[in-house]
C-alpha cells in the first residue's frame, strides 16, 4: 500500500531464513483443513501421527485430528528434530 504521496506504507520488514520458511510452511499446512503434503514429512513421522490418532491422510495430505491440533507445537518440534 502507498500513501497519497506514493510512498510505501511499510514500517518494518522481516527476512526469514530457509529454516524459518520451512517451519512456517509446516505450521501453515498443519493448521488448515487442506493439510500438509505427506511428502513434506518423513514417512515414519506421518505414520506415527496416524497411528497415534493425531492425524489422517487425505488426498496425499496429512490432516490433523482435533487431538493433533492440541499437540501442534509438539508435532512440529518432532519434525524439526528429524
Amino acid at each position: 500500500r502507498r500513501n497519497h504521496a506514493g510512498e510505501e506504507l511499510v514500517q518494518e520488514r522481516e527476512t526469514l531464513t530457509a529454516e524459518q520458511v520451512g517451519l512456517e510452511e509446516l505450521y501453515l499446512g498443519l493448521r488448515t483443513d487442506a493439510g500438509l503434503p505427506v511428502a513434506r514429512l518423513p514417512e515414519a513421522v506421518a505414520g506415527r501421527w496416524v497411528a497415534e490418532g493425531w492425524a489422517r491422510i487425505r488426498r496425499q495430505n496429512v490432516v490433523l485430528t482435533p487431538e493433533g491440533w492440541l499437540r501442534l507445537d509438539a508435532l512440529v518440534a518432532s519434525v524439526s528434530d528429524c
